[in-house]
């Protein structure tokens, strides 16, 4: 609609300015008149077009905005029990390293029989967060330190624990598991040769002997949480919940 009042008005424009039927002075006040019009136009229309635009940005931050905030509550399911596996794994690990030393225990390998060869790894819910930014529109959350802690999370602190996570399961896979595959009697958790291979193997106490690794995973899976609680709040916050 501006396009064509311009075009029309721009047209005018040239007929008077061609009209010798009117004094110089007079096509110059219809000319000024005309100018003013067009630029008048051209000012509402970028007006309503920002206004516009402004609203379809706050739309689509308030849309994400509450997507995000279900999608961290999803993982902070998926990391606390991550993390609880990863504890396990620690006490587990304990454990059969003292029967290695012949310590007395109570006989918990059938508890802790699965930490010698399960793995956690998070499938992060960062689909949402990956188009936006894929789209070039992360620019859309007007709050930039809020902006700058959804970053800080998935462009530092779950990378982070991903790495960690997946260099300790390449570790299991190919060096405890394997080596269990190979030496155990028995899968049978309840009957097989484990505390045997436990006492005279050292080879398999050195694969065991993982606290570090397995405490500075824990650690990493609770920064993540903790960074996602705080976004959850934030969010609330932002969008008026």
């Amino acid at each position: 609609m501006a396009d064509q009042e311009i075009i029309k008005h721009t047209k005018k424009i040239l007929k008077v300015s061609t009209d010798h039927t009117k004094s110089w002075k007079h096509k110059l006040f219809e000319i000024i008149f005309e100018i003013f019009i067009i630029v008048f136009a051209v000012t509402l229309s970028l007006y309503l077009h920002e206004r516009a635009q402004k609203t379809e940005e706050h739309h689509l931050q308030d849309e994400f905005l509450l997507g995000l905030k279900e999608d961290l509550q999803n993982d902070i399911k998926e990391l606390s029990e991550d993390s609880l596996s990863y504890i396990k794994t620690i006490k587990g690990f304990r454990y059969f390293n003292r029967v290695g030393l012949e310590q007395s225990t109570k006989d918990s390998i059938p508890y802790y029989w699965t930490t010698l060869f399960s793995t956690a790894d998070l499938q992060p819910n960062d689909s949402r967060f990956q188009g936006l930014k894929s789209a070039g529109k992360l620019y859309v959350i007007n709050n930039k330190k809020l902006l700058n802690d959804i970053l800080d999370l998935y462009q530092e602190k779950i990378p982070m624990l991903l790495r960690a996570t997946n260099m300790y399961t390449d570790f299991k896979i190919n060096r405890l598991v394997s080596y269990l595959e190979i030496n155990l009697s028995s899968n049978n958790r309840n009957d097989n040769n484990l505390k045997e291979l436990v006492k005279k193997s050292q080879e398999l106490r050195n694969y065991l002997s993982t606290d570090d690794a397995i405490m500075d995973i824990i650690k990493r899976y609770h920064q993540v949480m903790d960074q996602s609680r705080l976004l959850i709040h934030k969010i609330s916050k932002e969008v008026g919940e």
